[in-house]
């Protein structure tokens, strides 16, 4: 038995991913591993799930479990919720533990990582099986407005994109949406973005995860002039508003307008700033559906909206 672990707010997409079930927030339980994880950032084997009273019963719990671990291994442990012990004293004490069973501690290069997951009154252990995934190894530039590659293709999956489908992304920043498009088989993928060093990022981390895209340079208030009346069946996009854009408002009226003419199902798209994106919504539209997205403090939001007439 395995869980995986993702980004909170994304739970169903893992569910269907893994064909698992939803344990605990950002936590999915399932029976068989697979090859390709794109909506998962960690994966642990399962060696024992349990709830506890106090630091002192979840050590007693730990110790009960038999190990059977080939080589060297450290404990990382990982912890939410209120309690009058620290991560770092689960990683002592357990490590204490199973030393005491016979097994080598290597803080630097260990064989094996036991993962120690808390969250409230519940604990999960596990040996660590992948890790970091949402890190896609093509992405070697990075816009810091940008979004994880777990986000993007579950932004995919919101949509229901179907691979005979076209998408457009016309802020795509580092390429990450194009990209996981690209990956998931979409044939139909435009992309563009009004800074020119984006488009050039783009291209880059595109040929390192060799899917073949074509990236544009130009204002999304070209779009009208690119693309013929509802050719696009779809928009899937990032508004990342920041405190230094300019007229962040006339952007929003000026992405929908444009919209209205190429887009032919539905916009989705993520922002961290979704009362704006709404109020400023063309009267074409409407939202049909919205959910948040955490990431440590960060809090997004994906909305999905319906083109009308």
């Amino acid at each position: 038995m395995y869980v995986a672990y993702t980004v909170n707010g994304i739970e169903d997409i893992a569910e269907k991913e893994v064909g698992g079930k939803k344990i605990f927030p950002q936590r999915i339980k399932f029976s068989k591993q697979k090859k390709d994880y794109r909506s998962i950032n960690k994966v642990i084997k399962i060696l024992k799930i349990f709830t506890f009273n106090n630091l002192e019963d979840l050590l007693t719990q730990i110790d009960g479990i038999i190990f059977q671990l080939k080589g060297t291994f450290k404990v990382d442990c990982k912890r939410e919720g209120s309690h009058n012990f620290r991560s770092i004293d689960i990683e002592i004490n357990a490590g204490k533990i199973i030393i005491k069973k016979g097994f080598k501690v290597d803080l630097k290069k260990p064989s094996n990582i036991i993962f120690i997951d808390v969250f409230e009154n519940n604990c999960m252990v596990g040996v660590l099986i992948k890790d970091r995934l949402c890190k896609r190894s093509y992405r070697l530039k990075i816009n810091n407005k940008s979004i994880n590659a777990c986000l993007a293709y579950a932004l995919l999956k919101i949509s229901d994109v179907k691979k005979t489908e076209s998408i457009l992304d016309p802020f795509c920043k580092d390429g990450v949406i194009p990209i996981e498009a690209g990956l998931s088989k979409i044939k139909k993928v435009y992309s563009s973005d009004p800074i020119k060093n984006n488009i050039r990022n783009s291209l880059i981390n595109s040929k390192l995860a060799k899917t073949r895209l074509k990236f544009e340079n130009y204002d999304v208030s070209w779009l009208d002039t690119k693309f013929k009346r509802d050719s696009i069946d779809k928009i899937i996009t990032n508004i990342f508003i920041s405190r230094i854009d300019r007229e962040p408002e006339k952007l929003i009226k000026e992405f929908f307008h444009q919209s209205h003419y190429v887009v032919k199902k539905t916009i989705t798209l993520i922002t961290n700033k979704p009362d704006m994106v709404k109020s400023n919504t063309d009267n074409n539209f409407i939202l049909k559906s919205e959910r948040k997205i955490q990431i440590g403090e960060m809090i997004y939001y994906i909305l999905e909206f319906s083109k009308t007439t």
